[in-house]
């Protein structure tokens, strides 16, 4: 997903926008991936092939650790059709005295976002011509698969993915390594936290702003800067009035009483995505 640039000392330094991209994305794919019969039968797919892409399939070494990373992902779907339950959930549960894993509260989160953009399609009255009668679009689309797997071309829709160049990049390369169809859909590099994304998206696709629009913001505000959230929400808005038309997001965040614990604030700077943003579910009465 997009995350901060390190361009300037005032943003935190992110790994998402150089080669290679997100490491966070990888890991929301491995997730996916693992639950067999889960909302999105096209991740298995792309991590068999990003996992080739990444640790090479022209030396011994690079098949090894493939074969390896795959053979464990395997299992676990294995172990789902045997027992029901998620391989890494389960040991997390007991690592974790309770607290749930993984790859459950993905499989939610994927099955939720997808309802988002269900529910946005069929809003839209059908039409008789190709031309398109709404807008998808992705903001921070990472390993995303709803442009390719929920037939949006086929009802009218047109998608947009927007993220970080070097996210981007990698994931049209695993794309196009497996031949996936991808004509239906624009892919806008920016950084969220120096680029406008709205701008970016007008000068580098053929956007139409007029028709009604649904921006799906899985899994990447709390990478964000809380200034960077409001700017992008407000934008929104500010679009909704001024084109006249039905403008919709759907986003996410995570709770702060565990993502900002020293734990896990320490264990994402490793990862070099740090949190940036959460949410206290506390009630403040």
């Amino acid at each position: 997903k997009s995350k901060p640039s390190s361009k300037t000392s005032s943003v935190t330094a992110n790994v998402s926008t150089s080669k290679g991209g997100s490491r966070t994305a990888i890991l929301a794919l491995w997730g996916r991936a693992q639950q067999a019969n889960g909302p999105d039968e096209f991740a298995t797919l792309l991590l068999q092939q990003q996992l080739s892409n990444a640790f090479g399939s022209n030396t011994v070494q690079g098949q090894l650790q493939t074969a390896t990373a795959l053979a464990c992902s395997a299992m676990s779907r294995l172990n789902y059709q045997l027992t029901r339950g998620v391989f890494e959930d389960q040991v997390g549960f007991f690592a974790t005295l309770g607290n749930t894993g993984l790859v459950t509260p993905l499989q939610c989160r994927t099955c939720w976002f997808d309802d988002c953009v269900e529910a946005f399609v069929r809003r839209i009255p059908a039409s008789d011509t190709t031309a398109a009668t709404g807008n998808v679009v992705i903001l921070g689309s990472g390993y995303d698969t709803r442009c390719y797997r929920m037939n949006l071309q086929q009802r009218g829709i047109q998608c947009y993915e927007i993220d970080a160049p070097g996210t981007l990049a990698e994931k049209q390369t695993v794309l196009r390594n497996l031949d996936i169809d991808t004509v239906s859909t624009s892919y806008v590099p920016c950084d969220f936290e120096s680029q406008d994304w709205f701008q970016q998206l007008l000068t580098q696709s053929s956007f139409n702003a007029s028709l009604p629009t649904i921006l799906i913001w899985e899994g990447v505000t709390m990478y964000l800067s809380r200034k960077s959230i409001i700017k992008i929400l407000q934008s929104v808005s500010d679009n909704a009035r001024l084109q006249q038309t039905s403008w919709y997001i759907a986003f996410d965040f995570i709770n702060k009483d565990w993502a900002m614990s020293s734990f896990w604030s320490n264990a994402m700077k490793r990862v070099g995505e740090p949190f940036q943003f959460a949410v206290s579910l506390k009630s403040e009465g």
